[in-house]
Formats: structure tokens, sequence, C-alpha cells
């Protein structure tokens, strides 16, 4: 009777947590990361009679979770691929967006500027179209502000994005490492292991691969190390290290991500990657670094082309033209393009900046210098391709790329800077000229044929090429409103002629450099030997002997619109790339360039999404209540409870009776 009993209440106690396990899944069939619960029974041992054995019954051996821990593994790993593509498509759209946009972007200023160029070319005269010019001109220089202030606008929102994603990190690493400890201890205590306890963490654990990329390593005492990035311990056990977003190191714009320690920290930067802090990182490192440098690129050679050619014309007080655009190799700029390591050897007497010397042959990257340990040479890296683009002697001129370094003072053994020659060009581009009059369309050279030639040879109206020579000494025109020396071109004959110096008519000289005895061909254009002087003109024609050319200063600017012509010679001349690539190529170029980066992050991150969610599926297959299948068991479980229960009413009743009959 005894064993009747202890059965039947063995089965109504099994019944029972069947139920109940059941009632905890129905419970949670919502709850984020939970896994359906099973109870495993077994029978008890049976007694041994003399008859054989008689069963006692049945036993809870535990209680487990339904899950796969492969497809766990897998779930985190995709969660972290499709968070970080998220990541990277969300600021990529927006910089897109920003750069395609008619009204936000430049290609509708840069076109103003050109239509507002050629206006003023027709009429070099008017005030009006200068004007015009110059309006065009301090637009255009405000787009590029207004694009480089917005790009700051994005870095500074990603900078937000990874300080709030390193405190989560943060958060969710100490609360992991907790649940280590609670893990453990529950298991150690019950022999059995914590289900709820373990579905915790490992929702956990799927929140941080959200942020980054984790590896997760199980200890095997309950507790499981994760890893992030590269393999970079987050947390060991019930520890767990602490990150922080620092300012990077020699840029403080490129923020970083250190591990903090007391009063020390390890910079991991380059080992994270995955999860939401990987796509900004991704984001903010190559893409926006390369806008930045792409449209800085296009500024400065905009204004370094433009004052080039506005320098060699006169304005309509006779005076040489300046600068249109603010001086790309102003000291400040020149000095701001240079970034000191903060690890370098102080006191330092030096100062560095970096001369742009050839827009032609810079590129979009940022370069490391780095000086070696006896301080006696040096080499620089292009970061873009990590190639080492030049190197040598500390006290060589250092030359790389379209830039010169310019260095005063001597450098420290193992100092190391960042050079960014184009970074801050959008930033620094300004319109300086700010009087119509100003502006510079004429040409300084005036050429005239003399009224009393006998052929019918004409001279070509010139143009002026440069101002000095290589080492900087003035040419032709020294000072504002002269040409030093005027010139003569003298037929000797009709097939040769000299080259004088005309600044007293009555009595022409030879030249300082005498060009005399040269040959002409009759009939044909002949280039006059003058471009060591810094000019260029022709004769064509047939000359006869004592014909006379000269050339001088240009005196009436109003008319004259060759310096305006150069002007629009050079908006659409190939600038940048070797001279492959005209400013709205360059431009046209970015916008291609992030535009089919965004549109291939599209097709990623629908692909990632779609992989995710068949990968969720599958757990949820697997690990997720079906409120089916527990409606099921809670009548199977409760058809077992009544079954058990009416095993006990029949022991009643048989112990009942059997006690009425003593």
């Amino acid at each position: 009777m005894a064993g009747l009993l202890s059965s039947a209440i063995s089965g109504l106690k099994v019944s029972q947590n069947a139920l109940q396990t059941a009632g905890h899944n129905i419970a949670n069939a919502n709850t984020p990361g939970y896994s359906r619960q099973q109870v495993s029974v077994a029978s008890n041992p049976g007694q041994f009679t003399g008859s054989g054995f008689i069963g006692n019954g049945a036993s809870v051996s535990t209680i487990e979770r339904a899950v796969d821990q492969f497809l766990t593994s897998q779930l985190r790993g995709e969660t972290s691929l499709s968070s970080g593509l998220n990541a990277f498509n969300d600021q990529i759209g927006q910089l897109d967006n920003l750069l395609s946009d008619s009204t936000t972007g430049l290609s509708n200023s840069l076109n103003q500027f050109y239509a507002s160029m050629e206006n003023a070319a027709d009429d070099p005269g008017s005030i009006a179209s200068r004007q015009q010019l110059i309006s065009q001109a301090e637009n255009l220089s405000g787009r590029f502000n207004s694009l480089y202030d917005n790009l700051e606008t994005l870095n500074k929102g990603v900078q937000q994005n990874m300080s709030a994603a390193v405190q989560q990190v943060n958060v969710l690493a100490k609360s992991i490492a907790e649940l280590n400890q609670s893990i453990t201890k529950a298991t150690g205590e019950s022999g059995h292991t914590p289900n709820d306890l373990l579905d915790k963490r490992d929702e956990l654990l799927r929140q941080l691969s959200e942020l980054v990329n984790v590896d997760v390593v199980d200890q095997g005492d309950g507790m499981m190390n994760v890893n992030i990035g590269s393999g970079q311990a987050l947390v060991v056990g019930s520890s767990a290290r602490e990150l922080a977003v620092v300012n990077g190191n020699p840029d403080p714009q490129q923020k970083g991500i250190v591990y903090v320690d007391g009063s020390s920290s390890q910079d991991i930067s380059r080992y994270i990657n995955g999860g939401q802090l990987g796509g900004l990182m991704e984001f903010n490192n190559e893409t926006l670094s390369n806008a930045y440098n792409e449209l800085g690129r296009v500024a400065i050679g905009l204004s370094d082309s433009i004052n080039q050619a506005h320098r060699l014309g006169v304005d309509l007080n006779g005076q040489l033209g300046g600068d249109f655009f603010r001086d790309v190799n102003n000291t400040a700029l020149m000095n701001g393009r240079v970034l000191a390591d903060s690890g370098n050897t102080l006191p330092s007497n030096l100062v560095m900046g970096a001369e742009i010397t050839n827009v032609g042959d810079l590129t979009n990257s940022d370069y490391v210098l780095e000086v070696s340990p006896d301080g006696s040479t040096y080499h620089v890296t292009r970061e873009s391709d990590g190639e080492v683009v030049t190197s040598g002697d500390v006290s060589q001129p250092i030359e790389f790329d379209g830039v010169s370094l310019d260095i005063t003072g001597t450098f420290n053994s193992g100092d190391r800077f960042l050079i960014q020659p184009t970074k801050a060009g959008a930033r620094d581009i300004a319109t300086v000229i700010s009087k119509p009059e100003q502006v510079a369309l004429a040409s300084p050279l005036e050429t005239s044929t003399d009224g009393g030639n006998l052929g019918n040879a004409t001279i070509s109206a010139g143009s002026v090429n440069q101002l000095t020579d290589a080492g900087g000494v003035p040419l032709l025109f020294p000072n504002d409103g002269t040409m030093s020396p005027p010139l003569l071109v003298q037929f000797t004959s009709a097939t040769t002629y000299d080259i004088l110096d005309n600044s007293d008519p009555g009595n022409p000289q030879p030249l300082a450099t005498p060009i005399t005895g040269q040959t002409f061909i009759p009939g044909q254009t002949n280039d006059l030997p003058v471009d060591a002087l810094g000019i260029s003109v022709s004769i064509s024609g047939v000359p006869q002997t004592g014909d006379r050319f000269t050339m001088d200063f240009n005196t009436d600017a109003s008319t004259d619109n060759r310096n305006a012509l150069s002007l629009i010679d050079v908006t659409h001349a190939g600038i940048l790339d070797g001279g492959a690539t005209d400013l709205s190529g360059a431009y046209g170029h970015l916008v291609q360039t992030v535009g089919i980066q965004t549109n291939a992050s599209n097709i990623n991150l629908e692909a990632s999404q779609q992989i995710l969610t068949q990968t969720q599926s599958l757990r949820d297959s697997i690990s997720g209540v079906n409120l089916d299948e527990e409606a099921a068991s809670l009548i199977q479980y409760e058809q077992m409870y009544n079954a058990n229960a009416q095993v006990i009413s029949v022991a009643r009743d048989l112990f009942d009776r059997l006690v009425g009959i003593f």
C-alpha cells in the first residue's frame, strides 16, 4: 500500500513540475532571449522483492533549456554584422544626400561661378558683371565652408553615437560579469544550471553584439569570457574592463577607443570591428575622412589655380592682379596641416608647415612622418595605401605628392607627425577680393604693329605665363603699371630679326641676354623666343626689312578680356590628378564614389537583415515558445496530474477498507 501511495505522490510531483514549467514558458513567450524550458523525467529505482523489482514512481532529474549553442553563436555574429552595416548605412546615407543634393551640394555653385566669369569676359569693362563675379565667388566659398561645417556635424554625430555605444558596452560588460558570478554560485550550490540566468546572459551577449563584434569563450565553470573586436578581452570571469572614447593622437577629431585602467589607458581603436561601433568607426575613418580630403582637394585646386591665373592679369587701376581667393600657402594654413604626436620628445624647437607646391599631384590621403630612433633619418607613409612615399636624411628637403614641408628647427629622435594637406581645404577657402575694379580680367602685355611697316606681318596679342623666374626674381613686370624693359622686334631682313630693349625708343639696345639674329620663316606663324621672359608672343605673315613690332605694358584694361579667358580656361582645364581631372569632374567623382558606396551599403544591409531574420527564425524554432504546443502540454500534464491523484484516492480507499476490517 505504501509503495502505491509513494509512486502516486512522485507522479503528482512530476506533473506539478511539468505544469509549472509549461506555465513558466507561456508567461515568458514574449520575453526577449527566453529559451523554452522542458522537464526531464527519470524513473525511480525499483524495489526488489522475491517476485522481482517493483517500480517506485518517477522523479524530475532536471529542468533544461531547449538551446542550440551553435545557433546562439551564429545569431550573435549575424547581429553584429547587421548592426554594423545599419550604423554605416545611416551615416553614409546622410553624406550621400548632403553631397548630391542640388541645394546643399557644390555643383550649382561651381556652375554659377563659371557662368559669372564668362559674363565678365563678355563685358570686361562692366562694373556690374565684375561685381556679379565677386558675389558668385563669395557664394562658392560659402558653399565650400557650409559643406565642411556639415561634415563636421556628421563627425560630431558619429562621435556622440560612439560615446553612447561605449557607455552601453560598459554597462553590459559589468552585467555579464555579475551574471557569470551568479551563475557559478547557483550551479555550485544546486548542482543544476540556472536556466533563466543563462537566458539573461545570452540576451546580454546578443545586445553586446549589436554594439561590437564579440567572441564568447566558455571558461568551463559556468562563466563566459567575452572578447571584442579582434580578440581584446572585455569580460574575464567575474571581472569586466572599462572602455572610453578619447581624442585621437595626434588628430583630436579622430576619436579613439581605449581600455581604461586607473590612470593608464590602452588604445584598441584599430582592433574594433563589427556592431554599431565598428560601423561608425569604419565610416568615420574611411568614408568621412575621404570626403573631407577630396572636398578640400577641390577647394585647394580651385583657389590655387584661380589665384595663379589672376596674378598674371591687370585690373582697371592698372595694377597686377593679386590673390582672388585666400592664399593656400599662407603661414597659418601651412602650419595647420601638420599635427605633432603627443608622445614627441619635449622640449622641441621645431615648427613645421606643409606647403602646396603642385595641386595636380595632391591626393586625398593623410600622411605620417616618422623620425628614426637616432634622429638622423625619416620616412613618410601615405595612410590610404600604406606606401612609403619618401625617406631620407632629415637634413634634406622633404617633398612628396605635391607637398613640400617647410621646417624650422630640428627633429628629435622618434618624433612622429600627422600631415593633412587637404583636409581643411573646404574650411579655409575664402574670397579675398572685394572691389570690382580689382578683378584682373586684362593682360598686362600689350603688343602693337608699327604704322610704317611695309610687310603684311602681324603680331599676336600675346600672353603672360609667369611674373618671376624659378628663384623668385621678377621678369618683365616688377612693378604695377610698368614693363621693364619694353621690347622691340626689329626685322633686319625678311627672314631675320632682333628683339631689343625699347626703354629708349629712339635708341633701342640689346637685352642683357641678347636675342639677335633670329630666323623667321615668312608665311608661317613664328613663336618668338621670349618664354624665358615669362611671355608668349608670335608673329605671322610676310615682314619686310625694317618692320617693327613693340611689346609694352597694357594701359587700357577696360576693353581687354584676355586674362578673363585664361581664368575660364582654368575652370575647364585638368587641374587635379596630374592634369587629368577638372574641378567639376573631381567633385562629381566624389559624389559618384559616395553614391556607389551608399548603394552597395543598402544592398549589403538588406542581405544581412534577411540572413539575420532567417537565423533568428532558426533559433526560435528550437528555443522559442510555441503557445499551441504549450497548451497541448498543459492538457497532457493536467491529465497526468488527475491520474496520479486518482491513484492516491484508490490507495486511500484501500487503506480505509483495510482499517475497517480490523
